[in-house]
């Protein structure tokens, strides 16, 4: 397996390098996008090292144009004759009539309701859950810890933070930025960006608060 790993930090470069190495990945990184092109291209391991006509290609890490270019490089894959396979790892619960296109990558303990399709090239992180009968689009991000409710629409191309939700029967416009611990509760156009206040520091310290919690109890 090939992993492509893109992020400006070379301290998250090198750690992703050693927890996947030890998956047995072959990692390459880039520090942004314009990179990346060039070290996939340089890595002549990368066709050279295809025996079989089915291939896991490329993941990218760091959401700045990761689906881009996850989309692109997957493209030119095909152009020269190549499948490409998804990865599933092995403790997802993937319920009744559950569709999984080509290169998609679920990773641990997901939780896949009847009747939904995962478009091609999504990747899905730890502990996600997604309700029945939805409809995600292809290469979008989804992080760790999200939920989405049954019936969602996913376009194209979206990025869910860590925590983020998506309520029930939505329409997700396509290449929407959904930040971290994020409720989204109505409809979406494309290209939209959600953001939730972040925590608010309280007036009390934390022994006086829990006291104050207990009287009330």
């Amino acid at each position: 397996m090939i992993v492509l790993c893109i992020d400006n930090e070379p301290k998250i470069l090198d750690g992703m390098e050693t927890l996947l190495g030890g998956w047995g990945c072959q990692v390459l990184k880039a520090p942004d996008l314009k990179s990346a092109l060039t070290t996939v291209s340089e890595a002549k391991s990368v066709p050279n090292g295809l025996l079989a006509t089915i291939v896991y290609f490329v993941v990218a890490v760091g959401f700045t144009g990761m689906n881009e270019l996850r989309a692109r490089k997957s493209l030119e894959v095909k152009q020269k004759s190549y499948s490409l396979t998804s990865y599933v790892h092995e403790s997802v619960c993937m319920h009744d009539d559950v569709a999984i296109e080509e290169n998609c990558t679920i990773l641990d303990h997901v939780s896949i309701h009847p009747g939904c399709n995962i478009g091609r090239g999504t990747f899905i992180s730890s502990n996600v859950n997604i309700g029945h009968g939805c409809m995600v689009g292809a290469n979008n991000w989804i992080n760790s810890g999200v939920a989405i409710a049954g019936g969602c629409r996913l376009g194209v191309g979206c990025f869910f933070g860590v925590n983020s939700s998506a309520a029930q029967g939505l329409r997700i416009g396509a290449r929407n930025f959904i930040a971290a611990n994020t409720l989204v509760n109505k409809h979406t156009e494309d290209d939209q960006v959600y953001l939730s206040e972040p925590g608010q520091l309280f007036r009390l310290k934390s022994q006086s608060f829990l006291g104050f919690s207990r009287l009330a109890g």
